[in-house]
């Protein structure tokens, strides 16, 4: 009997233990499969366009180069004045950007040696000496008049002989896209003193040519 008990008992906690065993089981099927809220959205067809910075000069189309002055016969006393025609820099892009202008150079030309030359002491059968008497002027022509304003708000990029101009203007003129920023301009010869009419004779017959690159970038200094 005793040993029938026993047999009994182990049968039962055997029995327990599967029992516990199952529901466990079960349990675990339910967490598995249990349905919990959620929801979704979307975000398809994400796209990137790059913006376009671009530097027209006096509505000239891209690309073609634009002689803006050709003035002949100058003489000692001749000033020509931006209100005859000024250097206008359009951003035709759709991102602002910083003007600047590089690749400065003035070609000095003889043209020959007149008699006045000679007498004057010209000996420079290839080199002319118009640019040692021309001045230029340059500067930003924020109201657009033609003539040199405020230097706090008309800033001066150059002002001084042609013959001095460096090779680049590190300008840094802020311009937005669709905007536009007129640089005045403005030579003129002043006639020397009578004692040093020397200086103006070594000009006759000479011209000079300058060249320059203006250049739109995106950051200041680029």
């Amino acid at each position: 009997m005793h040993r029938r008990g026993q047999k009994m008992r182990r049968k039962l906690v055997l029995s327990g233990v599967v029992a516990l065993l199952l529901v466990a089981v079960m349990a675990i099927g339910v967490i598995g499969s249990g349905a919990y809220f959620s929801d979704t959205e979307t975000s398809i067809g994400n796209s990137f366009t790059a913006g376009t910075l671009n530097l027209t000069l006096n509505n000239t189309p891209d690309g073609q180069n634009r002689v803006q002055y050709t003035i002949e016969n100058m003489k000692p006393g001749t000033q020509i004045n931006s209100g005859w025609g000024r250097w206008e820099l359009h951003n035709v892009g759709s991102i602002p950007g910083f003007v600047d202008i590089h690749n400065i150079s003035v070609q000095a030309l003889e043209n020959g040696v007149t008699e006045p030359e000679v007498e004057a002491g010209d000996t420079t059968a290839d080199v002319g000496e118009l640019q040692n008497v021309l001045n230029l002027r340059l500067w930003v022509d924020t109201d657009g008049d033609g003539w040199m304003g405020d230097a706090a708000v008309e800033p001066v990029l150059f002002s001084g002989k042609l013959k001095d101009l460096p090779s680049d203007f590190d300008a840094n003129i802020a311009l937005p896209a669709g905007g536009t920023v007129k640089l005045g301009v403005l030579f003129d010869w002043w006639a020397a003193p009578v004692s040093d009419k020397i200086t103006d004779n070594l000009a006759q017959g000479d011209s000079c040519v300058l060249n320059l690159t203006f250049e739109l970038g995106q950051i200041a200094g680029q």
